[in-house]
């Protein structure tokens, strides 16, 4: 079962490919009721935040090292944030958003949960979208509904291939000068309130934080 993280409907479109290679299509469950709000979050610390872009950044900012991250959107059950680093100090540090960690918890009167999430390591889900997109092309189609719902499956392959290609924070080594910017993946943990990002960096780890909050519907 193959669920396309770049659905950004309430409603997600769930593509099987059969053993056959028959390719089908089945729609999302929950048509009998509402589906739950999309969440986004927003700085929690009101100092060590500016804007660009039209988009909020959490940053720290100490002895050459810049590390800014901004809510981006909510697609399916994943969180996409982007990040920015900039290093003005080192001669070279290592930039891997494998290791970049989600800490979120809530507090209520049932006590305190907490969940720790590693980020999508984009090698990984590059790797595994391109033996999806080659599955694919062996697979065939036998009539011409299953031809549009290969094209379809296809299109989505050819979408994920490009967001970890050209989107998504590469690991690489960042020297001095140099930026570093793209989007970071994690899981969403829909209870969740308290966010804080942990970003290794340089020797060090940023810590930056958010408040998880529902998005408000007309």
């Amino acid at each position: 079962m193959r669920l396309s993280l770049f659905a950004k409907n309430a409603l997600t479109l769930v593509v099987l490919v059969s053993m056959s290679g028959c390719t089908q299509l089945v729609l999302g469950l929950g048509l009998d009721r509402p589906p739950p709000p999309a969440m986004r979050w927003i700085p929690a610390q009101e100092r060590g935040t500016t804007w660009r872009n039209g988009s909020q950044f959490v940053a720290f900012d100490s002895l050459g090292l810049r590390v800014e991250a901004a809510f981006e959107e909510q697609r399916s059950d994943r969180l996409l944030v982007r990040v920015r680093l900039v290093n003005d100090s080192s001669p070279t540090f290592d930039v891997n958003p494998a290791k970049f960690l989600c800490i979120s918890g809530i507090r209520d009167q049932a006590g305190v949960e907490e969940w720790t999430d590693t980020a999508s390591d984009p090698a990984e889900e590059l790797r595994k979208v391109r033996e999806w997109e080659q599955r694919l092309r062996q697979s065939g189609a036998k009539t011409v509904e299953d031809q549009t719902d290969l094209e379809m499956s296809l299109s989505n392959a050819v979408e994920g291939n490009k967001f970890w290609t050209e989107e998504a924070l590469r690991r690489n080594t960042l020297a001095q000068g140099r930026t570093a910017e793209g989007i970071v993946v994690f899981p969403l943990q829909r209870k969740a309130r308290d966010i804080q990002l942990a970003i290794p960096v340089s020797g060090r780890v940023v810590g930056l934080r958010f408040e998880q909050v529902p998005v408000k519907t007309k």
